[in-house]
């Protein structure tokens, strides 16, 4: 997408856009992340009660961020703002190594790729993509979750949920009224 675009669609989701490394926030937490996730200041779109955090190297460049990603990533500011407390404290602490109750922040995840994995069907793409692409984010560690642990680490779970999702999203849209 164009950087205008991304702009546009934020302002529409009522989202906030900030460049990580201006935010004092996030140089908190990627300190406290440091041993875990030393790449999340560059590495990572990050969104917090409506501020979606941009790593410098993405910061205004075309095509740098997907609509695929910023959907994601304004489904997490729903999430921040309904449940602020329980959303923020499940990935804070999931960073620090503390698990708030088992695959909390891969519920909050989930609610974000599905509309990815939804997005795949909608174009198109084939479910083994959707599975390539969705599944390896709760099954390893890249983000760092539980201290370098998996978020929710059950293959066949994510597949079966995906492929779920991808088959009611691949439907045709019903008709419009008669």
């Amino acid at each position: 997408m164009k950087w205008a675009e991304v702009v546009a669609f934020a302002l529409a989701n009522g989202m906030r856009l900030k460049r990580k490394e201006d935010s004092r926030l996030m140089r908190l937490i990627a300190f406290l992340v440091w041993p875990v996730n030393p790449s999340f200041m560059g590495g990572y779109y990050t969104t917090i009660r409506g501020t979606f955090y941009i790593p410098a190297s993405d910061w205004g460049r075309n095509g740098a961020i997907d609509e695929d990603t910023l959907r994601h990533e304004a489904q997490h500011a729903r999430d921040s703002r309904r449940w602020p407390v329980l959303f923020e404290l499940s990935y804070v602490f999931g960073n620090l190594g503390i698990v708030v109750g088992p695959g909390m922040r891969a519920f909050w995840e989930w609610r974000g790729y599905r509309l990815n994995v939804e997005a795949m069907a909608k174009r198109g793409q084939s479910v083994e993509e959707a599975i390539d692409y969705v599944v390896p984010q709760f099954i390893y560690q890249w983000y760092g979750w539980a201290g370098g642990l998996p978020c929710w680490p059950f293959r066949g779970y994510w597949e079966r949920k995906v492929r779920r999702t991808y088959q009611r999203a691949a439907l045709p849209s019903p008709p419009g009224p008669i």
